[in-house]
């Protein structure tokens, strides 16, 4: 894995095997980082190698499902503070924080790119997308939420899922019904 800095606008790029950070998370113009700092730049790094998981081995479009492989980025960057440090509550409210930019609206995840607006996108997908995982780990249980990441990990390296997916192992290894959970977080209305 390489990890390089350059002047992009995101805090963080994916690619197979390159994880691309934001120059401005490294200069700091002669100052000491700040926790703040620290916390930024070890979050996106933790955020990116996931990434090497849930987008390259295991991918998805982009275009029409964004929330599948940036929600599981952004809750495997919480289940690594949660491992590291012994306690995400920082993570978890960074998620909350973000969502709460547009005031928590009940935007569903699962919808293409194109049909957010500029002031949607990163609340729903990087705030709101994960808590719906964070809600389907509380509704499986944790243990069988950790099979079920490294079951879509198995069965599904090097092909691209959908969320339909996801709700099918879920459903498969909880055993339970998934159907108002995905309809209160993931599915438009029409």
């Amino acid at each position: 894995m390489t990890v390089v800095s350059a002047p992009i606008r995101s805090l963080g790029m994916e690619f197979s095997g390159i994880i691309v950070l934001a120059s401005r998370l490294y200069d700091l113009e002669g100052e000491s980082p700040g926790e703040l700092q620290r916390f930024i730049l070890e979050g996106t790094l933790a955020h990116e190698v996931a990434h090497q998981w849930f987008h390259t081995i295991v991918g998805n479009d982009q275009l029409t499902e964004p929330w599948i492989d940036e929600s599981l980025a952004q809750y495997a960057y919480w289940l690594y503070y949660l491992d590291r440090y012994g306690d995400a509550r920082q993570a978890f409210q960074e998620f909350e924080d973000t969502w709460k930019r547009i005031k928590r609206g009940r935007i569903p995840i699962g919808r293409p790119v194109w049909s957010f607006s500029r002031r949607e996108f990163g609340p729903v997908i990087y705030g709101r997308a994960p808590l719906f995982l964070y809600a389907l780990s509380g509704r499986m249980g944790q243990e069988r939420f950790d099979l079920l990441l490294s079951e879509l990990v198995r069965r599904y390296e090097w092909q691209l899922i959908e969320g339909e997916v996801i709700k099918a192992v879920a459903e498969e290894l909880c055993p339970c019904r998934l159907d108002d959970l995905w309809e209160e977080w993931v599915i438009p209305e029409h």
